[in-house]
């Protein structure tokens, strides 16, 4: 019979060093906020330059009204907007910013006034959240869309904006249904 010999310092060695193996993939991987590509901090909060910068790159933008503690804010965050299909096609052809409904940070229109958060949702008449307001390359709203949505209605809602469906004056429910 053989007997085997298992030296304690290389065990211990080995423990250690995949101890800190872990740690540093939980400090890398952990630590980093989740986020699809079209998801983005606006610096200045001025609208009207995120929609000239989105439309310089072909894309347009996305105003996500929420508020603190929405729940379906937060599961648009952590459900959809990470879906590999949302990811995808939004990071194509999208950039998205969020803004709070009674926020007091100022921001600057589309149109070039600076008014608070809070203000700018009362302007557009955002009663719940989420709200998403699509612009078009001019700063023109293109679509409203209230409400959680599922992944294959928010792609939807980023197609009928996209294809610039909206200019042919149909709605976008009366599209959809049509789909």
């Amino acid at each position: 019979m053989m007997n085997l010999m298992i030296n304690p310092g290389f065990v211990a060695g080995r423990s250690w060093i995949s101890m800190l193996i872990v740690v540093a993939i939980v400090l890398l991987v952990g630590t980093r906020e989740l986020r699809a590509e079209f998801q983005t901090i606006s610096l200045d909060n001025d609208l009207a330059t995120e929609i000239e910068d989105a439309a310089a790159d072909g894309k347009r933008l996305i105003v996500m009204f929420h508020e603190e503690g929405c729940p379906w804010c937060n599961k648009m965050r952590e459900r959809i907007f990470p879906h590999p299909k949302i990811a995808k096609y939004f990071s194509d052809k999208f950039v998205m910013i969020e803004e709070d409904i009674k926020g007091d940070l100022e921001l600057t229109t589309p149109g070039g006034e600076l008014i608070t958060q809070k203000a700018f949702a009362r302007r557009l008449r955002v009663r719940g959240t989420p709200t998403f307001v699509f612009y078009d390359t001019d700063g023109k709203i293109a679509a409203r869309i209230p409400g959680y949505q599922d992944v294959a209605t928010f792609i939807a809602s980023g197609r009928y904006v996209h294809e610039k469906i909206f200019k042919t004056g149909k709605s976008l429910v009366r599209w959809q249904m049509e789909q």
